[in-house]
């Protein structure tokens, strides 16, 4: 693949969980709708003991008349906006702070105003740029490493960097690409194993990488510790006994399925046909509660294929590179919901990228919006 980086200075200088959910068992009873910040919502169905890789239930619209293409979102790029917009020495510091990581000093050849087009064209540019030079794109790279919880200076994390920018179908290489035995994607990495350890662990921060879904912490006073003394059980079996308790069951039914999918992978992240003795179950279902997607599988090796086809990661990718980019701009405060002031740059970045599907122009459809350009 193409390692791609980023460089202007290169080019111009609230939760409710509810619902059953019981390890090992199939439970029609879906968990409690969680809204999140590009408002989707997921919920979990329990874990299913012995089904087969399924496929996902898409939510793509109709095309009749041309109105709807996949995920109900219109067909074609969104229009252009329409002028006036902020001074391009704004537009410009804006957009060097996301795709630089710095306030770059604006480049003599600066139009008068700013246009649609050329804020666009700086993104573009930049991306275009990059593909000559080996090192990771600073905006892409704080997207990986913050969407999927590596260290800031990870070597995987810059890695997958690399080959995120280039890739034309961005989901398919994050979750399904196959690189080495039993390794599915960017949760096959032992680093990352290594740093989420145990299925809630790692549950928690798929629903938030794939499906822009963040778990709050447990109540007060509510044990979190899984009980590791009896030898005989299996890390599942431990984990099935914890939750036994209603309070404790209401969220993992939420987060635990997509976790388990990971179990043939200890703490250490190495790989695992047998625990305690047993055969490894890393078999489940999940349905999100919004989209209503089923997933059926396995383990990771035939999940994340079906997570690359899901409508509603499509929809949570564009939502989440549009949310770093106005954190790292100044544009959005850390912690404020980005649907009450940008629902409709949202809608635009969810359609140019739903529609194209490459990274690149998912990045132009951000450089374009109101938040940038305004």
């Amino acid at each position: 693949m193409r390692y791609v980086s980023i460089s202007l200075f290169a080019i111009c200088s609230a939760l409710g969980c509810s619902g059953p959910y019981r390890v090992g068992l199939m439970d029609g009873d879906e968990g409690g709708v969680l809204p999140s910040n590009g408002g989707s919502s997921a919920g979990g169905a329990g874990a299913g003991s012995g089904s087969g890789g399924g496929g996902v239930a898409a939510t793509g619209g109709s095309l009749a008349g041309g109105l709807k293409s996949e995920c109900d979102l219109p067909a074609g790029d969104p229009g252009a906006l329409a002028a006036p917009f902020a001074a391009p020495d704004v537009v410009w510091q804006r957009l060097s702070l996301w795709l630089n990581g710095a306030a770059m000093e604006p480049p003599s050849t600066m139009p008068t105003t700013t246009t649609y087009d050329w804020s666009g064209e700086i993104a573009w540019a930049a991306f275009q740029q990059s593909q000559l030079r080996e090192v990771a794109a600073p905006a892409i790279r704080r997207f990986v490493t913050t969407t999927f919880d590596f260290e800031p200076e990870s070597a995987v994390a810059n890695d997958w960097s690399n080959r995120l920018a280039a890739s034309t179908e961005p989901l398919q290489l994050l979750y399904a690409t196959q690189w080495g035995e039993h390794r599915t994607g960017i949760f096959g990495e032992t680093e990352w194993l290594t740093r989420h350890r145990r299925a809630v662990s790692r549950g928690v921060n798929i629903l938030h990488g794939v499906f822009n879904q963040m778990i709050p912490p447990p109540p007060p006073g509510v044990s979190t510790s899984i009980p590791e003394s009896n030898a005989n059980l299996t890390d599942r079996e431990r984990l099935a006994r914890h939750i036994a308790d209603p309070v404790c069951n209401a969220c993992h039914s939420i987060i635990d399925p997509l976790g388990l999918a990971l179990e043939h992978f200890d703490a250490t992240g190495s790989y695992r046909a047998l625990d305690a003795g047993k055969p490894v179950d890393s078999s489940g279902s999940y349905t999100t509660a919004y989209s209503g997607e089923q997933f059926t599988f396995q383990g990771m090796e035939d999940l994340g294929p079906q997570l690359a086809q899901s409508c509603q990661a499509r929809l949570a990718f564009a939502d989440l590179n549009l949310k770093r980019a106005l954190l790292d701009a100044g544009i959005l405060l850390e912690g404020e919901d980005i649907t009450l002031a940008h629902q409709d740059d949202l809608s635009r970045v969810r359609q140019s990228f739903i529609h194209q599907h490459d990274y690149a122009t998912l990045i132009k459809a951000i450089a374009q919006t109101n938040a940038f350009l305004r």
